[in-house]
C-alpha cells in the first residue's frame, strides 16, 4: 500500500507548528471492486472524536449522488504498531450496512474528526490536542461490462436516440412494463422522459447495441428531438448478462450531459446567493432576442421554492441603451399583481423562469427555450435551528431557534400563531402561540416551540410519519427607537416511517376507483396485524369533511404467497353505512383520504405453541387518492398548457384543499411548486 503524508492542524489554544502522520488506505485510492470495509492504519496512537451526530468518515459516489456515512470506525486491538480503524459505510437513509458497495461510478472518501492525545485528563478537563486535518481521497468501481455512450456523456446538442452500445457482452432488458428501461432528467427544469430500449439487430458490436427512444412526457409520443438545454442525468436499468438460471443482474448506468442555451446571453444578478432580485437583468451579446407580445403570460416568473410565493412580470423592459444587442430588465409585482416587490428582505431559495423569446422576422423567427436559473436570498440575521432545517428526526415538538449575534422579540399578538408546523402528508397543522424564552443560552435570544393540539393542549411529542413545513414569523429587531420586523423563517423536515413499506397505489394517485390496496412491508418479514377496537383501514372522503368516514376495513388479508421478503396485506372495502358489508369499488369522483393502523413488529416465540410478542406498534398510514370515475390506468399525470386556456379550472391540493374553484389560467399561474389535482388530472408544478 501507498503511504500518504498527513498534516495536523494545532488547536486552537495548542502553539507551535503541524507535525507530519503517516497513514496507509486499504484498498489504496484508485480502481477497486469493492469499498466496504475500508481500513485506514496510522503509525501512531489516533483517535476519533466521539459524536454520534457527526460522521468521521463520509463516502461518496459523485457519478450517482449516492452517499455512505461511518459514525463509528471499529478500532483493532489487535495491531501491532499504531492505530487501526475499520470504516463500515451505511447508506444515507437506510439502518443496516450493506455487505458491499459496489456500484459504478467515481468515489471521494473523507475523513474527518481524528486527534492525538488525550481530549480529558482524570479530573474531566478539557486538554490540549493535535487535530489531524481531513483526509480526502479518489476512488473509482468500474462498470462490469463494457459499453460506450453516444454522444458521450458531457456536452451534448440532442439526446433523442441516445446509442448504448456494450462492446462485448450480450446484454438484456428484463421485461418489465411498469418500470421505464431508461429515465433523462433535465436537472434545470424538472423535465422527466421515460424511454424504451430497442435493439439494433443491424448493428455490428461484437456485444449489444440498444437505441434509447424516450417518449415526451405524456408517456404516449416521442419527441423527434430533445434539445432543451439543462443538465442532464440518464439512468438506465433493468439489465442483466447471462441466460435460465445463470442470468446475472447488472447495475445502473447513469451519465451526466449538458445542453447548452443556443444564443450566449447573461444575467445580471449570475445565480448564486444575492441580495435582492428585483430589476434582473438579461443580455444577449450578439444575437436581437425579442419577446411575443402576450399579456396573458407573464413572460418571467420567480418562484420562492422555499415558502412556495411566486411573482410575475408580464413585460420585460427593453433597454435601448445597452451596448449589447439586446438587454431585457424584469419588474416583478406581489401575488395580487398589483404594486412591485422588494426582495431585499424575503429569504429563501428562487427559481427564475424566462420564457416566450425568439429570434428572427416573420416566416423566419425562430423561438427560444425556457432560461430557467436558480438564486438564494439569505437570511439578514445569522440563526440556528435545532433539529437543523431539511433533516430527517423523531420528533418536532420543543423545536429551538438561536440568534448568535443579535437580540430578536416577538411581536405579542393573541390572534396569530407565531409558529406553525403543517404534516404536508395528512394536512394536519400545529400552532405555537407563544415561544419559551431562554433566558440561560449563550445565544444573543433563544426560542422554544411548543406545539399544541386542537384543543390548545401542548402536546408530548410530534412523531407522526410525513414530510413538515415550519413557519415562523412575527419576529422583530430595535435599532435605536425603530423597530425593524425580520422575514418569516420557512423550513422543511422529514419524520421517516420507521419501517420500509409499499403502497399500491401510490399515494397521491389519480384513479378511475379504489378497489383494493396492497400494502407490503417489502424488507420486514415481522410484521403482524394485531387489530384493536378500530378498523384497520379507514377511507373518508374529502368532499364530505375529514370525520366522515365513507368505507372501512376491519381485517386485512395477509398475502401468503406474494413474491416479497416482508409481509404482504391487503385491504378490501365496505361502506359503512351499508349493513349487508358487500365489499365495493369506490368510484365516485373526489378527494379520499386513507389511514391503516394496527400493525407492529413482532418478536417469534421459542417452540411450536408459543405466541409472538409485540415489540413495538407502528404509526399510522396516511396516503390520499383522487378518483376521476375516468377510466384510465393509475396515474392520470398531464402537462397542462398555461398559454392554451381551456375554459375554467378546478384545484385541489394532494392532501383534498379545495385550492381554486372555477378559476381562470391566470390562477393556474400563481400557484406555487407542488403536486395538485386540476380538473381531474395529477400535475406536478416546479
Amino acid at each position: 500500500m501507498r503511504k500518504f503524508t498527513l498534516a495536523l492542524a494545532v488547536a486552537a489554544m495548542t502553539a507551535g507548528a503541524a507535525m507530519a502522520q503517516e497513514y496507509t488506505l486499504n484498498p489504496e485510492p484508485g480502481v477497486v471492486k469493492d469499498l466496504q470495509g475500508i481500513t485506514v492504519t496510522f503509525a501512531e496512537n489516533v483517535s476519533f472524536v466521539e459524536n454520534n451526530k457527526m460522521p468521521v468518515a463520509v463516502l461518496e459516489n459523485t457519478t450517482t449522488g449516492t452517499s455512505y456515512q461511518c459514525v463509528d470506525p471499529d478500532r483493532n486491538t489487535y495491531a501491532t504498531e499504531g492505530t487501526e480503524y475499520k470504516l463500515t459505510f451505511i447508506q444515507e437513509g437506510e439502518e443496516e450496512a450493506d455487505e458491499v458497495i459496489i456500484e459504478p461510478g467515481d468515489y471521494t472518501l473523507t475523513i474527518v474528526g481524528m486527534y492525538i492525545g488525550e481530549l480529558f485528563n482524570a479530573e474531566g478537563e478539557a486538554q490540549d490536542v493535535e487535530w489531524l486535518d481531513p483526509i480526502t481521497v479518489e476512488y473509482s468501481i468500474e462498470y462490469p461490462a463494457p459499453y460506450t455512450l453516444s454522444p458521450a456523456a458531457g456536452v451534448a446538442t440532442d439526446l433523442q436516440g441516445i446509442v448504448l452500445d456494450f462492446t462485448s457482452e450480450k446484454v438484456g432488458f428484463y421485461d418489465n412494463s411498469r418500470m421505464a428501461n431508461a429515465v433523462l432528467e433535465n436537472l434545470t427544469t424538472g423535465s422527466i422522459y421515460n424511454g424504451e430500449a430497442n435493439l439494433n439487430p443491424k448493428a455490428e458490436s461484437e456485444g449489444s447495441q440498444y437505441n434509447l427512444v424516450f417518449l415526451g412526457e405524456d408517456d404516449e409520443e416521442a419527441p423527434e428531438t430533445i434539445k432543451e438545454p439543462g443538465e442532464y442525468v440518464l439512468t438506465v436499468r433493468g439489465m442483466f448478462v447471462g441466460e435460465g438460471e445463470d442470468a446475472e443482474s447488472l447495475p445502473a448506468i447513469i451519465a451526466k450531459y449538458t445542453i447548452e442555451y443556443p444564443v450566449a446571453y447573461a444575467l445580471d444578478p449570475a445565480d448564486g446567493v444575492v441580495s435582492n432580485l428585483q430589476g434582473i437583468k438579461l443580455t444577449f451579446a450578439d444575437d436581437v432576442v425579442s419577446f411575443y407580445d402576450n399579456n396573458k403570460m407573464p413572460v418571467a416568473v420567480l418562484e420562492n421554492t422555499t415558502s412556495g410565493e411566486v411573482y410575475n412580470c408580464y413585460e420585460a423592459e427593453r433597454n435601448t441603451f445597452a451596448e449589447a444587442a439586446s438587454q431585457y430588465v424584469f419588474y416583478f409585482l406581489d401575488e395580487e399583481e398589483e404594486e412591485l416587490i422588494d426582495f431585499s428582505n424575503l429569504p429563501g431559495n428562487y427559481k427564475l423562469t424566462i420564457r416566450g423569446m425568439y429570434v428572427g422576422e416573420g416566416e423566419d423567427a425562430e423561438s427560444l427555450p425556457v432560461i430557467t436559473t436558480n438564486y438564494t436570498i439569505e437570511y439578514p440575521i445569522a440563526y440556528e435551528l435545532t433539529p437543523a432545517a431539511d433533516s430527517t428526526v423523531e420528533n418536532l415538538q420543543g423545536i429551538v431557534l438561536s440568534f448568535e449575534n443579535d437580540v430578536v422579540s416577538f411581536y405579542e399578538n393573541n390572534k396569530m400563531a407565531v409558529a406553525v408546523l403543517e404534516n404536508n402528508n395528512t394536512g394536519v397543522v400545529y400552532v405555537c402561540n407563544e415561544p419559551d424564552r431562554n433566558t440561560f443560552a449563550e445565544a444573543a435570544s433563544a426560542y422554544q416551540f411548543k406545539f399544541m393540539d386542537e384543543d390548545d393542549d401542548v402536546l408530548e411529542a410530534i412523531n407522526v410519519p410525513g414530510s413538515y413545513t415550519l413557519t415562523i414569523r412575527g419576529m422583530y429587531v430595535e435599532e435605536g427607537e425603530e423597530k425593524v420586523d425580520l422575514p418569516n423563517i420557512v423550513v422543511n423536515y422529514t419524520i421517516a416511517y420507521p419501517v420500509a413499506y409499499n403502497l399500491e397505489p401510490a399515494n397521491g394517485a389519480v384513479l378511475s376507483e379504489i378497489t383494493e390496496v396492497v400494502l407490503d412491508f417489502y424488507a420486514n418479514n415481522n410484521i403482524d396485524f394485531i387489530g384493536g377496537n378500530r378498523a384497520a383501514a379507514v377511507i373518508t372522503n374529502g368532499a364530505l369533511g375529514d370525520d366522515e368516514i365513507v368505507f372501512t376495513c376491519e381485517y386485512p388479508t395477509r398475502n401468503t404467497k406474494a413474491e416479497s421478503d416482508g409481509s404482504v396485506w391487503e385491504f378490501k372495502f365496505v361502506n359503512a353505512a351499508d349493513e349487508n358489508e358487500d365489499v365495493v369499488a369506490i368510484n365516485e369522483p373526489g378527494m379520499y383520504y386513507l389511514t391503516i393502523n394496527g400493525f407492529a413488529t413482532v418478536i417469534e416465540g421459542e417452540g411450536e405453541e408459543a405466541e409472538e410478542e409485540i415489540d413495538s406498534m407502528l404509526p399510522t398510514i396516511a396516503a390520499v387518492y383522487y378518483v376521476d370515475g375516468e377510466p384510465n390506468e393509475g396515474d392520470t399525470s398531464k402537462v397542462v398548457d398555461l398559454t392554451s386556456p381551456e375554459g375554467v379550472y378546478n384545484v385541489y391540493s394532494i392532501n383534498g384543499t379545495h385550492v381554486v374553484k372555477n378559476g381562470s389560467v391566470d390562477a393556474l399561474k400563481a400557484l406555487g411548486k407542488g403536486i395538485y389535482v386540476i380538473n381531474g388530472h395529477k400535475v406536478v408544478i416546479k
